[in-house]
């Protein structure tokens, strides 16, 4: 891969791109003078995330992730990230999208994830989860679906999620 600063003008800008094997992430970004001026862009294209495994492994972190009987990494996934603004005042958006993933104790056949928020307590607020085929450690679910909608000072949480545990019959 390769990344490039650029200073020539107030502030530095970067253009990014890492490759391994089928896998593909780019960054865009600008590291403004002014914070508010910031913007960073990140997508990933994904298609072979086994191919992956060696780097996971390399930090003892991510290493002990998918150690202890927890299955190797494999799927895809892919979506991109923007972020507008500087921590605590960031803008940022998010789509996901994974199918067959595994990795870190999680499986999943299907994915999407979806999320806006902004710095201000009335800026919109919203978080869309929607998978199938869902399995962490011994919890199982055919389908999950779970939305926050609304802003920080207003918003509704709501959560839908079909599992092919039943309770006990009654005696």
């Amino acid at each position: 891969g390769q990344i490039k600063l650029d200073g020539r003008a107030p502030g530095w800008a970067v253009d990014g791109e890492l490759q391994a094997g089928a896998n593909r992430a780019t960054l865009r970004g600008q590291l403004a003078t002014t914070a508010g001026d910031d913007r960073w862009h990140v997508a990933l294209d994904l298609p072979a995330l086994a191919a992956l495994q060696p780097l996971a492994e390399l930090h003892p972190a991510t290493a002990a992730l998918h150690g202890a009987g927890n299955a190797a990494l494999s799927g895809q996934l892919s979506g991109q990230l923007q972020t507008q603004g500087r921590w605590p005042a960031l803008q940022a958006q998010a789509d996901l999208r994974a199918s067959a993933f595994q990795g870190a104790g999680l499986r999943a056949g299907r994915m999407q994830l979806t999320t806006q928020a902004g710095p201000d307590v009335d800026a919109p607020l919203t978080l869309k989860l929607d998978a199938e085929q869902l399995q962490l450690g011994d919890l199982r679910a055919d389908s999950l679906q779970a939305r926050i909608e609304g802003s920080l000072a207003e918003h509704r949480v709501t959560l839908d999620a079909q599992s092919p545990l039943r309770p006990p019959a009654w005696a």
